[in-house]
C-alpha cells in the first residue's frame, strides 16, 4: 500500500471526505461497511488472496493500457517526424521496385504469415511458461 492509499484509507475511516473521494473512496467505504457486519458464512480459504490478486490484476491492466497509449503516441510522433523530414528535404520516391515485388507474392505472404504465427506462439507458449516460472519462483520464497 502506498502513501496515497494509506491517506485515503485514513480519511475514509475518519469520515473526513464526506461523499467525495472518487471510486477508491467508495470502495473503501463499502469494504468497511461489510467488515462491520458479522459474517453470514465462513469465507473460503484463500479468499483474501483472490481479492488482492483481482485488485493487482486490474491495476496491471490499467498500466498496460497507459503503456499502449504512450506507445501509440510515440509511433504517431515518430511517423509525423519522418514524414515532415521527407517533405522538408524534398525527397522524391521512386516506387518502380514495387513492380518486381509482384513476382514474389508467395514468399512475401509466407513471411508475413510466419511472423504472425511466431507472434501467436510467443503469446501462447513463451509468456505462459514465463508466468509459470515466476509463480514457481514466488512459491519457493
Amino acid at each position: 500500500m502506498n502513501a496515497d492509499e494509506e491517506a485515503l484509507q485514513d480519511a475514509v475511516e475518519k469520515d473526513t471526505l464526506g461523499d467525495a473521494g472518487g471510486l477508491d473512496a467508495r470502495a473503501y467505504r463499502e469494504v468497511f461497511r461489510v467488515l462491520k457486519a458479522p459474517a453470514e458464512a465462513p469465507l473460503p480459504a484463500g479468499f483474501a488472496e483472490r481479492v488482492a490478486q483481482k485488485i493487482v490484476s486490474r491495476r496491471q491492466k490499467e498500466r498496460e493500457w497507459r503503456d499502449y497509449l504512450w506507445y501509440a503516441i510515440g509511433v504517431l510522433l515518430l511517423a509525423g517526424a519522418a514524414l515532415g523530414t521527407v517533405r522538408y528535404a524534398g525527397v522524391r520516391l521512386d516506387l518502380q521496385f514495387m513492380d518486381t515485388l509482384v513476382d514474389y507474392k508467395a514468399p512475401l505472404l509466407f513471411g508475413v504469415a510466419l511472423i504472425i504465427v511466431f507472434n501467436w506462439l510467443d503469446q501462447r507458449l513463451v509468456k505462459r511458461w514465463l508466468d509459470g516460472a515466476q509463480r514457481d519462483h514466488d512459491d519457493s520464497h
